[in-house]
């Protein structure tokens, strides 16, 4: 085990571990190998404490009293199982007797300098008390294998039979041979020492694993950044010239859509005039028949007042032809010499239903031919038609078809018997002459609200036909605006249509046209680059191709070189040089080590580093 060193580590700190390693060497009785290095050496004082492990193993000051009662307590049952007394010496020196045994240290101390003498006179056990092994040279057979086990997953040297590899293979050893030469004749001629040891083959070899890895990375990153940069830009300058003509063929199309539109807005205009103009006369329409609808209203209801006011007439009449049958009629057409009275009373009846009644003969005036006894007794010769004839009289006044002179010859027969002509100065002649009276008198003043209301219904009928036309009218320009609507919404969707597909044009030729804008600035701000990012392109494939000789040298300086002055520098590197060019490993033009540890260090954090 090794203990770990920090900046405030100490002596108390050194006796925590030591102690650590006799609780499990002494007490455990269990195997430790203690390793210690002079770089772990921050206090010389540590050498005591290892002096006395090394001599005895037992170090002074090391427990306490209570601690080392507490040891002897712990190994008091495996002392008294090998056979031994368990007293206090006893138990301390078999507890001795096991660290000598279990604990066992490894020592690297480097050589160079006066550090290790000085250090082997102060605290003699460091060497009385260990076995010393001197670690020569490595012969160039071993340098070379070490070299290749730790080059060959560094994939930058390429496979492993080219000629790059196996020549940077040859190189590591010769390399810490050249070093070597030079060392010996600086120490020569300049009587100072250059130590040329296997750390420093290692740390070459680390040293430039890692920057050969990371200089061809970086550069080909670039490589493939600038070239990727490239083709953006030669894409980019392709698609500047399909927008251009894309855009061209856009603004055609647009024009075209807009002027399509413009046409298309105008007769969408004309047909909204149209629909506007109808959809007025439509409106005049509709207040006309709404006018007429309302004078109808008032002469229906006029006309319905006028007749009702008629209907008792009416209802008086046919009252009165209820109490008759046709036995009253023939009683009394049998009479031959009828009372006074009778005779004029169906003069009258004879007038009233002149043309209506087939019975009464007329002249061609349509005047009843004979209104006396005998043409009243001809008008009721058939009793039973005869009351059929005077109950249905009142719908030929209804339907018109009773001349208003039939009327005026009765009248004018009821007014010439005064009195007479009534139901109370009749019955005791005729009963059925009385009803005739009743009949005519009611059926006159019916005839002759219906006259007066005759007017009103021939206006009301012309007003009702009037505002049958007028609906008629009405419904066709409705239905003339419903078609006309119809129609201009289907021509709005059109042209909703159309103005979309214009919109959409116009955003896309936009949006086109901010793409070809933005292209040209790219194209233009980076058409200067574009020449220098091919040059760095080309010079990167370049310095591919240089980067694991050139590094190579740069790693070489760094391990070995940079300790001699100018002159043995410049004699070391020209021997590396020349040994390189003739296994055939690139070289730059002009190879300079300093630029190439420079470009490394800073790129990379220094404590990445190991020089």
């Amino acid at each position: 085990m090794m203990i770990v060193i920090s900046g405030n580590y100490g002596m108390n700190d050194l006796r925590t571990d030591l102690q650590a390693m006799y609780t499990k060497a002494g007490v455990k009785d269990e195997g430790v190998m203690f390793l210690f290095t002079d770089g772990q050496i921050t206090n010389e004082k540590f050498l005591v404490f290892i002096n006395d492990l090394l001599a005895s193993g037992d170090i002074a000051d090391m427990y306490a009293a209570d601690e080392k009662d507490a040891i002897r307590n712990a190994v008091r049952s495996g002392c008294k199982g090998a056979g031994i007394t368990d007293t206090p010496e006893n138990l301390w020196s078999f507890f001795i007797a096991r660290i000598r045994k279990n604990l066992h240290m490894s020592m690297c101390f480097s050589p160079v300098g006066d550090a290790m003498g000085n250090r082997a006179r102060k605290f003699p056990a460091l060497v009385n008390c260990t076995i010393i092994d001197w670690f020569q040279p490595w012969p160039m057979d071993a340098l070379y294998n070490v070299g290749s086990k730790f080059l060959e997953p560094v994939e930058q040297l390429g496979d492993s039979d080219s000629p790059v590899r196996s020549g940077i293979m040859d190189f590591l050893p010769f390399s810490f041979e050249a070093a070597s030469k030079v060392a010996g004749k600086f120490m020569a001629n300049e009587r100072r020492f250059v130590y040329t040891t296997p750390k420093s083959f290692l740390e070459l070899i680390k040293l430039y694993t890692t920057m050969v890895g990371k200089k061809v990375d970086a550069l080909e990153d670039q490589k493939e950044r600038l070239t990727n940069g490239l083709d953006k830009l030669k894409s980019t300058t392709t698609q500047v010239a399909g927008l251009e003509e894309e855009l061209k063929i856009k603004a055609v199309v647009v024009a075209e859509k807009a002027q399509a539109a413009d046409i298309f807005a105008a007769e969408v205009g004309k047909e909204k005039a149209k629909v506007q103009g109808e959809s007025e006369k439509a409106a005049v329409e509709a207040d006309k028949c709404s006018t007429i609808a309302r004078e109808v209203g008032i002469q229906q209801v006029s006309c319905e007042a006028d007749l009702a006011a008629a209907i008792p007439l009416v209802q008086q009449a046919e009252a009165a032809l209820d109490v008759l049958d046709k036995k009253d009629f023939q009683e009394l057409k049998a009479l031959a010499n009828p009372p006074g009275g009778v005779a004029p009373v169906c003069a009258a009846a004879m007038h009233l239903m002149a043309g209506i009644d087939e019975t009464i003969e007329v002249d061609k005036k349509g005047g009843v031919k004979d209104d006396y006894w005998k043409g009243a007794q001809k008008m009721m010769a058939n009793p039973e038609k005869f009351l059929v004839c005077l109950k249905a009289f009142k719908g030929h006044i209804d339907d018109g078809n009773v001349p208003q002179v039939n009327v005026e010859k009765a009248r004018k027969i009821q007014i010439s018997m005064g009195e007479d002509f009534t139901h109370a100065g009749m019955p005791k002649k005729s009963g059925a002459a009385a009803g005739l009276c009743v009949f005519i008198i009611n059926i006159i003043m019916y005839h002759d609200v219906v006259t007066q209301v005759e007017p009103k219904r021939n206006a009301l009928r012309q007003a009702t036909e009037t505002l049958t036309n007028a609906n008629t009218k009405l419904a066709q320009v409705k239905a003339l605006v419903a078609e006309l609507e119809k129609s201009l919404a289907s021509l709005m969707r059109e042209f909703d249509k159309a103005m979309k597909e214009k919109n959409d044009l116009m955003a896309d030729a936009e949006k086109c046209k901010n793409k070809l804008n933005m292209a040209q600035r790219l194209v233009g701000a980076l058409s200067a680059n574009g020449i220098i990012w091919e040059q760095t392109v080309q010079n990167a494939g370049e310095e591919l191709i240089y980067i694991p000789g050139d590094t190579l040298m740069a790693c070489s300086f760094a391990s070995y070189v940079g300790v001699f002055t100018r002159q043995y520098r410049q004699e070391c590197m020209a021997m590396l040089q020349e040994f390189l060019s003739k296994k055939g490993v690139p070289l730059g033009p002009k190879p300079d080590p300093l630029l190439v540890l420079q470009e490394f260090l800073s790129n990379v954090p220094l404590r990445s580093c190991v020089l």
